[in-house]
């Protein structure tokens, strides 16, 4: 993968419970990694749900090898969120990652 490929500076988020000053447990995203990513728009759905439209973009995100990414995290690019669907290591290198993941509009 040539690196200038790579022009998206992403965050790698985990849900997690976190203990707050009161010793309460509160669920929240916490940023894991930053890297540097290619983001693909693969395809486009719009769902008429509940007297409203939902538009969702499903993308194909390349990135540098980071271990241990599950469909259980997102991807955070600026003010946009992709929640991820699957997680490819190609030709299981340990080089680079294929993530699809889901963006709601």
């Amino acid at each position: 993968m040539r690196s200038g490929s790579l022009k998206h500076k992403v965050e790698i988020h985990s849900y997690t419970e976190l203990e707050n000053d009161f010793s309460e447990t509160v669920k929240s995203w916490v940023k894991l990694h930053d890297a540097y990513a290619s983001i693909l728009p693969l395809k486009a759905t719009e769902k008429f749900v509940s007297k409203r439209t939902k538009s969702e973009v499903t993308h194909k995100v390349l990135l540098r090898y980071i271990p241990n990414i599950n469909p259980n995290m997102r991807i955070v690019f600026g003010s946009r969120v992709f929640e991820i669907d699957s997680v490819l290591n190609i030709r299981e290198e340990n080089k680079i990652l294929q993530i699809i993941a889901t963006e709601e509009l």
